[in-house]
Formats: C-alpha cells, structure tokens, sequence
C-alpha cells in the first residue's frame, strides 16, 4: 500500500490539493447503503470484474483489498469512497460495465482509486449566493487530471483510456 501512496505524492498534478474534511459517518452510511443495494463483487459473483480489479491493483501497486460494488443503474458513473486508506471502496453503475470493455473499466477503476490515493473529497461548486466558485472548478478539474493519470497507469494504454472518458461522457458504446 505504501507504494501506492508515494506514486500518488510524485504524480499530483499542479493546482490538485489534499481534501482531508472528510466525514467517517457518511462514508460508512454509503457503504451500508451499497451494501444493500448494489452487488459487491467476487471471483464466484463476478469473475471478470475481480480480475480486472486485481489486474488494476497490481499495476498500481496497492496491496489492500478493495470492495468492489455494481450498482444497478444504466447511467455510465463511478465513485469511490474510502473509511480511510486501508479501506477503499469502489461503486460502478450497470451502465458503465456493460459499456466499457475491461482495458476501459481498468482506467475507470484505476481513476477513482486514484481519488482515494490523493484523498480527495467532495467540493462544492456554487458559492452561498448561488453563483460559480471557479476556484473551486480549477480545484476539482486538477484533481481529476491526478486520478487520470493512475487510471493510465492502470489500463497501460492510452486508447483504453481515451475511450473509457468518452464512454463515461458520452454513454456512447465508442
């Protein structure tokens, strides 16, 4: 695991920054949630999916295990959440799984494990007054930059990753 998190410190992009105001409480309620109504993947449930998530832990180099759940839901999103770093948890929407070939949810899982190795956290958007807090979209748009970049790593190909972005933004089977 430790190699995982000093790759992360080397490969932060520029403007990303360390969010450590997360809540325990929300994240274990997610979890509980996920828990649920979502299937967590196994070898007996979901080969292909554990082996691509082993696949992606060992490029990346992290070697705490990582509940891996999909979530019956036909837009192409993920997310992770994490109690802290020995705990990570990754959910998948149905829609994403069944778009994406396993070299594309390689970078998608590489990427959202890449938030929890950069600790990211939620931001918010709008200020008080409802306008935009650009500030904030530069934070989080650098961020991303950061969890890409461990989503490569995690897929080794450029294609791979360019068409798992498109996918996910598109929702188009690219």
């Amino acid at each position: 695991m430790h190699d995982f998190y000093q790759s992360c410190a080397q490969l932060r992009f520029i403007g990303d920054q360390e969010r450590v105001d997360s809540d325990d409480a929300d994240a274990s309620r997610a979890v509980a949630m996920l828990e649920g109504s979502a299937l967590e993947v196994r070898d007996t449930v979901a080969p292909r999916l554990q082996r691509v998530m082993r696949d992606v832990c060992e490029r990346i180099q992290l070697d705490s295990e990582v509940r891996f759940f999909v979530r019956a839901d036909p837009n192409p999103q993920a997310y992770a959440l994490a109690y802290d770093r020995r705990h990570p948890v990754i959910a998948l929407n149905s829609g994403l799984v069944t778009l994406c070939e396993p070299d594309d949810l390689a970078f998608v899982l590489g990427h959202e494990l890449g938030h929890l190795g950069f600790r990211h956290r939620s931001c918010e958007f709008t200020t008080s007054n409802g306008s935009v807090n650009h500030g904030e979209l530069l934070r989080r748009r650098a961020a991303e930059i950061s969890a890409d970049r461990i989503g490569l790593i995690a897929c080794q190909s450029t294609i791979s990753a360019t068409k798992a972005i498109l996918k996910v933004a598109s929702g188009l089977p690219l």
